[in-house]
């Protein structure tokens, strides 16, 4: 006896037969508790395209660290230049579909699509500014634990940084050590415990 023959002997087709009534008992509680539906509405923000959002968003803000490897100065215009313009479309959707659930009774005549584009547009604006607070982050980071190897170390594992940087969970690594505070205004307290160990050697980071 195979294994097919082991799975259909092992389903009863007779106990489908009560499959409709379990459908309409469900269906009946779409009217009953309506507070848990959305039905008959504009779609709302999708989940599925808002953890995509944030994957792209981290690729921008850290490439190299995610998806996306053998990135060099050579390919990395063309790369993040896709990543933004694909950005701008999921954004604006996305917005647009928060904006309309939030105002659509307030200003029905709102052109959402239009607000949608000129936050998107705002936000892609303030990735270089974010990519620089962050660079200081993980130099505070880095400064502030004397324990740590390398920047590499300080983005990959340090749950602080995390927290302040769009990255979706089913990406992340799990830490190895509590971070100390995120902050550029640690990096003096800890100076003189980085300056009193040896230079790190690795590669991964700068001088």
């Amino acid at each position: 006896m195979g294994w097919d023959e082991e799975i259909a002997m092992a389903t009863d087709i007779r106990l489908k037969e009560g499959l409709p009534e379990v459908t309409a008992a469900l269906v009946n509680t779409y009217v009953d508790c309506g507070k848990l539906s959305h039905l008959g509405h504009k779609p709302l923000p999708s989940r599925a395209a808002v953890v995509d959002i944030l994957a792209d968003l981290y690729e921008l803000l850290y490439p190299g660290f995610g998806r996306r490897q053998n990135l060099h100065l050579g390919n990395i215009e063309y790369f993040a230049g896709e990543l933004i313009d694909g950005l701008h479309d999921k954004l604006t959707h996305q917005i647009a579909a928060a904006l309309r659930h939030e105002l659509c009774q307030e200003a029905p005549h709102v052109d959402f699509e239009a607000l949608g584009q000129q936050k998107a547009i705002s936000l892609l604006q303030k990735l270089p500014d974010i990519r620089s607070v962050l660079e200081q982050d993980v130099e505070a980071a880095y400064a502030g634990d004397p324990a740590a190897k390398s920047y590499t170390e300080i983005i990959f594992c340090y749950p602080g940084l995390e927290a302040i940087t769009p990255r979706p969970a089913s990406t992340s690594t799990p830490a190895r050590r509590s971070a100390p505070a995120s902050s550029s205004t640690t990096a003096p307290a800890w100076s003189s415990a980085r300056r009193a160990r040896s230079a790190p050697t690795s590669s991964c980071t700068r001088a």
